[in-house]
């Protein structure tokens, strides 16, 4: 979640800029490169884990197959979430920086 909460916080920051200045077209420019690169780096992380997710589970499990088959199955579903997270993030730091802060509440 380092990247789209990096995302976040350059969208809002840079978005709120935009809006300052009244150029509201380039607010949404910033959001829509932000979900681009979201988008890319989600896919290529979930593509990359997938054979190697057993592998990343082990770094944290040792001596427990069991533990580590099941956590391997688990990071090959969960890790298509970071892609969307990732979205997710980069529409919360546009809206918080147009004030609209509620949107990412009610999630």
């Amino acid at each position: 979640f380092l990247v789209p909460s990096a995302m976040l916080s350059a969208v809002s920051a840079l978005a709120a800029q935009n809006m300052g200045a009244g150029n509201h077209q380039r607010g949404r420019q910033v959001l829509y490169y932000a979900i681009v690169i979201c988008i890319c780096f989600g896919v290529i992380c979930s593509i990359a884990a997938q054979p190697f997710a057993d592998q990343i589970v082990g770094l944290f499990v040792k001596d427990a197959p069991k533990v580590t088959l099941l956590g391997g199955q688990y990071l090959r579903a969960y890790v298509f979430d970071c892609i969307f997270a990732g979205v997710h993030f980069c529409f919360s730091g546009y809206f918080s920086a147009y004030g609209k802060s509620i949107y990412s509440f009610i999630h």
